[in-house]
């Protein structure tokens, strides 16, 4: 294929002698392809199709770079390089005495989208320099440990630069009991009070929080110390930090004073008493000088509760989970509280696990907690509000799932968990010509109530095929489910009934997915990654080669859903542009070639969805039309597997800091990019016992970010039992 280079000036005029290079995008050490422009201006390479990232250098001009370069047999590539006027810039770093900073990093980001991000290191001198370096806007960013990290930037960057760094300060934070003694610090948190860099290191050891790399200003520390069980005072003081300047802070607890203990009933609006829901009182303000209490509580059956070592001062009493407050004075020591019913109940569930004959079951898993115990018991602390999904899993037994729909306090005992032998499901394999497959090929059982979901949990047995292709599977629970086995030659899908006992399962050719991913120009879009679903542990994925194309094998007969995940090369600067898919449903049948041809959304609108908190468990998705609340658990599982998916690269195309990436358990953000005007469904939804759900009806009728705010899925919404 032909690359060809076109360099001009900002006139328009040829440039001859401009050095250009080309380098595959996903592959930063591949390598590089160079040529020269001619008196034309012109230059050409012939490569293979694919995804480059091309830059060029000429004598007294800007760098320049394109990281977004898509070559394919039927589409050669012109880069067209508008080089503007640039050339050297060189400078020295030096710390606040004048003193040289040797092994500073440094890097020019340029404000013009056509420059590349240019670094350098002070060398033994201090000094460095920069070639290809533009007359326009940008920032200069300097690091080095021990130094405060500079950003400065300029208008029109000069031809010689002084770059002077302050040293950064240290601090050692230790703690003290309220009868001097020291008290070990494993944590502390430490906030800037007036405006600054807020960047810094944190170590704990030995008892003491060392922070590092502090820059000059005033800060504020705290920590947080248990004096009584269901107790946690907390300590601050506030320091100012002086370049290069080493300190010691001392976190006491002296001096703390009591007051006189509380004690009283919490009761609901309709005074009865709210019993086994945790009460919280909370006294001072750290960020007012005031030392902070925080003492919890639980109530007993009757709704009463009693509180010791809480500090001087009003009280503000909550029950966990909720906002809402209630004052208590300084003075008072019996009182009567009222609240809003929780649904939270603190305590712990206990119970026995036994065989169907009665007798213990000694070893055990609940969810992921392994239990020994001779009579069966066990016992751990409420993790949440109810409904609660417990799954018990032994050997020699089926896995039992139990929902709990109620808790007490302080104890709540469930009936006896009486787990089954389950059923033994014997079965044979045969290929797609009738004859017995080889044995290895794994058989997995999945229960109907799970087969749509998106993550394909619901495996709950499995078993090998041996050289017969028959199969043995023990202990499979006696509810309705299928079995699913994917090889080579083909996949099979088979419904069981809660009692059926044999079974055989036929292989039927794939259906095979001959794809092509293009942008809105018909550019072949290499790296991009395609992942097909289907019900149960049906899943599969194939990245885009050179010239845009992926192949894959999907169950036939069953419908699946196809969509695109990440495919802009993380290490590239600045990133390419991001390009967002519509999910495609099909069903092919057996030994069919489905041909998609698959464009990026060119929409002029986004959907920026906001929660009121992040977790790990939400499924945001976007429907196109109006699409009404699903009927079942199944349809609204089906419905998030086909739905439009939050972006999944949002970050920004130009970082000024090349630093890696956190990975987050969760979000509270969801971004739907290059949406085309219309009308949508938002589902928003939280998949735990059940699935919780918030449908909210949308119409994008303008170019530009939309922005909707949801409730959280428990708060309201529709609820799916499984």
């Amino acid at each position: 294929m032909i690359l060809t280079v076109v360099a001009q000036d900002m006139g328009g005029r040829p440039l001859p002698g401009v050095h250009f290079k080309a380098r595959h995008a996903l592959d930063e050490h591949s390598p590089a392809f160079s040529g020269l422009t001619g008196e034309g201006g012109k230059g050409q390479l012939r490569l293979p199709s694919g995804w480059y990232s091309v830059g060029a250098r000429g004598v007294g001009y800007q760098s320049f770079v394109d990281t977004d370069v898509r070559l394919g047999r039927d589409h050669p590539a012109t880069v067209t390089m508008t080089l503007q006027p640039g050339g050297t810039v060189s400078g020295r770093v030096v710390d606040a005495f004048g003193a040289p900073v040797v092994g500073a990093r440094l890097a020019w980001v340029p404000e013009d989208e056509t420059a590349p991000r240019l670094t350098a290191v002070s060398g033994k001198d201090a000094r460095f320099s920069f070639e290809g370096v533009g007359l326009g806007r940008g920032v200069l960013l300097t690091e080095r440990p021990d130094f405060i990290r500079d950003r400065r930037v300029f208008e029109s960057l000069p031809r010689e630069l002084a770059v002077t760094l302050t040293a950064s300060g240290k601090v050692r934070v230790r703690g003290q009991a309220p009868d001097g003694r020291p008290v070990n610090l494993y944590d502390a948190e430490l906030e800037r009070i007036d405006a600054g860099d807020d960047s810094w290191s944190r170590v704990s050891a030995d008892g003491v929080v060392r922070y590092e790399g502090l820059g000059p200003g005033r800060y504020r520390v705290t920590t947080s110390y248990a004096p009584w069980p269901s107790t946690w005072w907390t300590a601050a003081s506030e320091f100012t930090v002086l370049p290069g300047q080493a300190q010691e802070v001392a976190l006491s607890f002296a001096g703390f004073k009591e007051r006189e203990a509380l004690h009283g009933r919490v009761v609901g609006p309709d005074d009865r008493p709210l019993s086994g829901v945790q009460l919280l009182a909370e006294s001072g303000e750290v960020k007012e000088g005031v030392p902070r209490s925080l003492t919890r509580a639980v109530t007993d059956a009757q709704g009463r509760f009693a509180m010791e070592h809480l500090l001087q001062g009003p009280q503000r009493m909550k029950l966990s989970g909720s906002q809402q407050a209630v004052e208590v004075a300084t003075d008072a020591q019996d009182v009567s509280l009222t609240f809003r019913a929780s649904t939270t109940v603190e305590g712990v569930i206990e119970g026995r696990v036994l065989a169907p004959d009665g007798r213990p079951v000694s070893r055990f898993k609940v969810g992921a907690t392994t239990f020994e115990n001779p009579e069966g018991r066990f016992s751990f602390p409420n993790f949440g509000p109810p409904p609660l999904e417990m799954n018990f899993e032994a050997r020699h037994f089926a896995p039992l799932r139990r929902v709990v729909e109620t808790l007490q306090s302080p104890r709540t005992v469930l009936p006896d968990i009486v787990l089954d032998r389950g059923r033994t499901v014997r079965g044979q394999v045969l290929g797609v010509d009738g004859k017995p497959v080889a044995s290895g090929i794994e058989v997995y059982f999945v229960l109907t109530r799970e087969l749509s979901r998106p993550s394909a949990q619901g495996r709950r047995a499995g078993a090998l095929t041996d050289a017969s292709g028959r199969f043995v599977m023990a202990h499979v629970p006696r509810e309705a489910g299928a079995l699913f086995l994917d090889a080579n030659a083909g996949a099979a899908m088979q419904p069981l009934g809660a009692e059926q006992e044999t079974v055989t399962l036929r292989l039927v050719p794939d259906a095979r997915v001959q794809g092509m991913v293009a942008d809105a120009e018909g550019r072949p879009l290499e790296g991009y990654q395609w992942r097909f679903r289907c019900q149960g542990p049906f899943v599969s994925q194939s990245t885009a080669d050179a010239e845009g194309r992926f192949t894959l094998g999907a169950p036939a007969g069953q419908e699946c859903v196809l969509k695109a995940s990440e495919g802009r090369g993380s290490s590239n600067w600045p990133r390419p542009p991001r390009r967002v898919f519509f999910p495609r449903r099909f069903v092919g049948a057996p030994g069919e070639t489905l041909r998609m041809e698959l464009w990026a959304r060119t929409g002029p609108a986004s959907l920026r969805v906001t929660l009121p908190r992040a977790s790990e468990w939400y499924d945001v998705v976007l429907a196109q039309g109006d699409v009404p609340l699903p009927a079942t658990a199944l349809e609204m599982d089906a419905l998030v597997l086909s739905g439009i998916d939050p972006d999944v690269d949002v970050s920004e195309r130009r970082p000024e800091r090349l630093e890696p990436g956190i990975i987050q358990s969760g979000s509270d953000v969801f971004v739907f990019s290059s949406l085309p005007l219309g009308r949508y469904t938002l589902f928003v939804t939280e998949d735990l016992v059940g699935r919780s759900v918030q449908r909210i009806p949308l119409e994008i009728a303008k170019p530009g970010v939309h922005d909707t705010a949801s409730k959280l899925p428990g708060d309201g919404g529709a609820y799916f039992a499984r």
